[in-house]
């Protein structure tokens, strides 16, 4: 996430997330265009299962925690912080997301 926020040139923080204002913009205008985006929205995902699952495995992640529910958390919180740095024009709100996302994901252990 860091380096997604950050690091990715063509990815500022006026800009909000790529995918996110897509889906937002284009979704009820055109099917084709949403079922192929929504291929690209299911590929991150389905990868951050795979992770958590990798992750349970190796006794890194507690058993009990719900891939499907975490994995769409994760998403909407990424998105939802690309949208503030989109309405503030900068990344000040980004290190305090980060923060907060570390310190949920230490509760997966």
């Amino acid at each position: 996430m860091e380096h997604l926020l950050y690091e990715v040139p063509f990815m500022k923080a006026e800009y909000g997330c790529p995918v996110a204002n897509l889906i937002q913009e284009m979704s009820p205008l055109n099917a084709d265009f949403n079922l192929a985006r929504s291929k690209v929205v299911d590929k991150w995902y389905q990868a951050l299962q795979v992770s958590m699952s990798m992750g349970k495995k190796a006794e890194k992640i507690r058993s009990q925690i719900d891939e499907e529910q975490t994995s769409y958390l994760i998403l909407a919180g990424y998105w939802g912080i690309r949208n503030f740095g989109k309405l503030y024009r900068n990344t000040d709100c980004f290190e305090i997301y980060l923060k907060e996302l570390k310190r949920y994901l230490k509760t997966l252990q």
